[in-house]
């Protein structure tokens, strides 16, 4: 079973990070359209999926690196999840999964490995 595709299980996520903090979604319509579609959201925090994931419906699949999956069992379980496709930093063949999946109408969600400054302002993007 796919807890990230069971109602009950995000409507209590949702509620705890509202508690933690402050979550509020606005304008999640937006994200309800026909594939396909690649989100590119910047990656500030550790938990940034979360919030995203929430907000998405389950036919979004996120991209993530099949690196951290080598090094801990937790990344491993948190990353066997059917929303996400893994690929290979080092692979010429990462981005043809991900273009395949949006050839057949596949929504992405990719995060930018960025950075911001103290004032707010985006800088140099890294490779994630």
């Amino acid at each position: 079973m796919n807890i990230w595709a069971w109602k009950p299980f995000l409507k209590l996520m949702r509620l705890l990070l509202r508690v933690w903090f402050r979550f509020r979604a606005y304008n999640e319509e937006a994200t309800r359209i026909e594939g396909p579609v690649l989100l590119i959201p910047n990656h500030l925090s550790w938990i940034d999926w979360l919030f995203v994931g929430l907000c998405v419906d389950p036919d979004w699949k996120f991209v993530a690196s099949v690196i951290p999956t080598r090094h801990s069992k937790l990344h491993a379980w948190i990353l066997s999840n059917p929303r996400i496709i893994l690929t290979d930093n080092q692979s010429p063949y990462a981005v043809k999964e991900m273009a395949a999946h949006l050839e057949k109408g596949g929504k992405l969600i990719l995060f930018a490995e960025g950075r911001m400054s103290r004032t707010g302002s985006m800088q140099r993007l890294f490779d994630g």
